[in-house]
């Protein structure tokens, strides 16, 4: 159990395992010759030579033990918060580099458990981890310390440590899965708290939305991770009093039982005694670290499990350097022939799921193209498909007669500049360099933002605006992108009529005599002819019009 947490550290930091296991060794050991010493000196009572002798043994063991130990623990400590760095800062990047469908089908829920909750776990593990490690060199000093009293008594200590350890195999095997189940519920706890976060204006306009989604799935998923927590959390609880349950036994066996199977004397007894009472605390800090390690290597389990589905849903890392598109910055034609994309079917359930094409599409650099149809026709996922952000099945994509696949995806994706439906709105112009603020508060003016936010020190000083807003301040970050290709899925929507006009007269416009290519999906029909070409899109299929 402890191995496993071991490996995981040394494998994600690196550990000078000699080093800080010859500093547990010491500190065990210093921490028994503590006892030893001050049984030592009990049996030399009145001598004040030995006495002061004794003395400075004690001390030395004492500054010994406390060196040591604050050494075992500041080593670990730092292990640990390196790996949990490494961690984050590398799941990061293979969250980023994942194929949007598969970020899609993992969910936030599962990530931000992972990241925070279980490496919170992780570093509590390890914080107990270095703490029980010198307390169970001092048991097994202590032992040997009690065998050299007395035989018997070692072997009653070592009937009692083998059912311990025996309990201790047989609940933590229960336990570790009840906290897995329990692990599992958790995050679809948070992702329901998502849901109830995302759609908080909607639960407050309608009580009874809100009340069938709290008695009815969100109380139903904290009742079995309650339940599920409960059963885990009291079986550890369980396995602490049994092991402690052990340690009286043994107690109870030296002063009663052994004075009836072995000849010890009383001095002996009252020797051993002191031993196992003095020993207690430290199996308290071993019985204690169980319980928190094995929520660490439950914690573990969920990490390796997400990063390997983040490294199979990496699509970037074929990606060629060298290919014919890399650093391109214009374009002659995207070409999409007889393209089909289905989205995988939901779990346990036998229908398909919605799919678009076969699509034939080809986009010339410098035109517009509108993009029309009903709500679920697959106009976003025609744009996902379009930008590169989903594969398709079957059918080829090209640029410029360069075929697209795994070697070329991230490079064609940087031709792009969109904003989507459920676009996120950062408060910095990130990867944007030698911005010129001029240029941006002449942009927030153009919008018509001038009183909703400025620029200022490299951020944008309000986020809280209206939707509209949000996508003219999106407009702003995506003209200083200045990208060949800009996709825009109902950006006009949410706007007032006179900045909708000023969208489709003079913002498109500017960008086409830029040579910038434009596709954007509209309702808007008194805007069609402003498009130099338009297509509908219906239950899947594309179909080019006639402005």
């Amino acid at each position: 159990m402890m191995f496993r947490l071991i490996r995981f550290l040394n494998n994600e930091a690196g550990i000078d395992s000699g080093k800080i296991a010859g500093a547990a060794v010491i500190s065990g050991i210093a921490n028994a010759l503590v006892v030893i010493i001050i049984n030592g000196a009990a049996k030399h009572y009145g001598s004040g030579d030995l006495n002061l002798r004794f003395l400075m043994l004690f001390a030395i063991t004492c500054v010994t033990y406390i060196g040591t130990r604050k050494f075992v623990l500041r080593e670990v400590t730092t292990i640990v918060q390196n790996a949990i760095f490494l961690i984050r800062t590398r799941m990061t990047d293979k969250i980023r580099r994942s194929a949007l469908l598969s970020y899609e089908n993992i969910g936030r829920s599962q990530i931000l458990t992972s990241l925070s909750e279980n490496t919170s776990i992780v570093h509590q593990g390890a914080r107990y981890f270095a703490e029980a490690g010198p307390a169970v060199i001092m048991l097994i000093c202590s032992f040997g310390y009690v065998a050299l009293i007395a035989v018997p008594a070692f072997w009653l200590s070592v009937v009692c440590i083998v059912g311990a350890i025996y309990t201790l195999w047989y609940i933590n095997r229960s336990t570790t899965a009840d906290l897995h189940r329990s692990l599992d519920k958790e995050e679809d706890f948070v992702d329901l708290v998502h849901h109830s976060l995302d759609g908080f204006k909607e639960f407050k306009i309608n009580s009874q939305k809100c009340d069938d989604f709290i008695d009815n799935y969100l109380a139903k998923v904290c009742a079995d991770a309650k339940e599920l927590k409960t059963k885990a959390e009291t079986s550890l609880v369980s396995l602490e009093m049994y092991i402690l349950a052990f340690i009286y036994v043994l107690l109870g066996s030296i002063a009663f039982l052994l004075p009836q199977i072995s000849l010890v004397s009383p001095e002996q007894i009252m020797s051993i005694t002191t031993v196992l009472f003095f020993i207690v605390g430290n199996v308290k800090t071993v019985v204690e670290a169980v319980p928190h390690i094995t929520r660490a290597n439950v914690a573990i389990d969920a990490l390796t499990r997400l990063e390997c589905v983040l490294d199979q849903a990496d699509d970037t890392r074929q990606t060629d350097l060298s290919s014919p598109i890399a650093n391109k910055s214009d374009f002659r034609s995207v070409r999409l022939e007889q393209i089909c994309f289905e989205y995988p079917a939901p779990a346990n359930e036998t229908a398909r799921g919605f799919s678009i094409g076969p699509v034939d599409l080809t986009v010339n650099a410098g035109e517009s193209l509108f993009i029309v149809g009903g709500n679920g026709s697959g106009k976003s996922t025609l744009l996902k498909l379009v930008s590169g952000l989903y594969h398709p099945d079957s059918g080829e994509m090209s640029i410029d007669g360069v075929a697209l696949d795994q070697t070329n995806y991230t490079h064609y994706r940087s031709l792009f500049s969109v904003i989507f439906t459920d676009f996120h709105l950062f408060d910095r112009l990130y990867g944007l360099q030698d911005v010129n603020p001029e240029e941006v508060r002449e942009l927030i003016e153009r919008m018509r933002l001038v009183q909703k936010t400025k620029y200022v020190d490299g951020k944008f000083t309000v986020m809280t605006l209206s939707t509209g807003q949000k996508k003219r301040l999106a407009l702003i970050v995506a003209i200083l992108e200045d990208k060949p290709l800009y996709v825009f899925d109902e950006v006009a929507a949410d706007q007032d009529p006179e900045f909708r006009q000023y969208f489709f007269d003079d913002i498109l416009p500017e960008l086409k005599r830029r040579g910038k290519t434009i596709i954007a999906v509209t309702h808007d029909d008194r805007y069609f002819d402003r498009a130099d070409r338009l297509a509908t899109m219906e239950n899947g299929n594309l179909f080019l019009n006639s402005v």
